[in-house]
């Protein structure tokens, strides 16, 4: 079994949609994945999959109930997969973040050896052949214990001056933490670029950055994923409708078509990293 994290150095990159996709995509290759929200202090994957669980991981981390409660089986949602998928939510009660945000090395010490305990029983009782992590943006003691557990880690990016200097900065702050299977993922790129070819281009800019702005030379560059305009236009009906009290189901978008862009660069990005493992 191997653990990856998925980060990023600021909120609003599509880190946590590139991590549902990413889990979903996994299963429709047949493999066993779960999926853990470990943005304890602004947990949103059960808004993404449409789950209001008995039990979170909080309840876990606190000693009320067992693993396997917080456990939400989702295969049954995997269009066309022969995989399991599973997953973990944390609570997004104002108080249970309110805890989080007061979170101490102590309590983050004993939060790790749960996380380690995740990790055994995920491969032993469930078999699981991918553990998702999906972090809490930016530094912070739940972040370092994801990297401690994980064998793989996958930071998003935007393409932009603010975002790339950000990621650069955090990057060396966690130059210890950061194995040598990490890379960088580009997310929501303008799918012109695409079609004009600018992207091979921008490549070499993107790796020549990594290299001189890293004082260690182990992220590599994963790829590009591409904005998708129908997914744009959908989500803006679907906050439409939010906001007017009506309930969404936020679609999984390589669950709706494996033909358009995102799908395809995800799916690519999904080969390469599973080639690796």
């Amino acid at each position: 079994m191997e653990t990856w994290s998925i980060h990023s150095a600021k909120g609003g990159v599509g880190k946590s949609m590139i991590s549902v996709n990413l889990a979903f995509l996994l299963a429709k290759k047949g493999y066993n994945v779960c999926i853990i929200d470990y943005d304890l202090a602004a947990p949103n994957l059960h808004t993404y999959l449409g789950r209001t669980p008995r039990h979170f991981l909080n309840d876990y981390h606190n000693n009320s109930v067992e693993l396997g409660d917080c456990i939400e089986d989702l295969s049954d949602t995997v269009h066309l997969g022969g995989g399991k998928l599973y997953a973990c939510f944390s609570n997004p009660s104002s108080s249970s973040i309110d805890e989080m945000m007061k979170l101490d090395e102590k309590k983050a010490t004993k939060m790790l050896r749960k996380l380690i305990s995740i990790k055994k029983i995920m491969q032993k009782e469930y078999q699981i052949d991918y553990l998702l992590v999906d972090t809490s943006p930016g530094i912070g003691l739940t972040v370092v214990n994801s990297f401690i557990v994980s064998e793989r880690i996958i930071f998003i990016v935007r393409f932009s001056k603010v975002d790339i200097e950000s990621t650069i900065n955090m990057l060396n702050g966690f130059k210890e933490s950061i194995n040598e299977t990490s890379s960088l993922v580009v997310n929501m790129v303008p799918p012109k670029l695409f079609d004009e070819g600018r992207h091979l281009n921008l490549e070499q800019v993107v790796k020549s950055v990594l290299q001189s702005g890293f004082d260690r030379q182990s992220i590599q560059f994963g790829g590009w994923i591409p904005t998708d305009r129908k997914f744009v236009e959908q989500e803006f009906e679907l906050a439409t409708q939010m906001i007017s009290g009506y309930s969404v189901e936020i679609p999984i978008l390589v669950n709706e078509s494996m033909e358009i862009p995102f799908s395809i660069a995800l799916n690519s990005l999904c080969e390469k990293l599973t080639e690796s493992s």
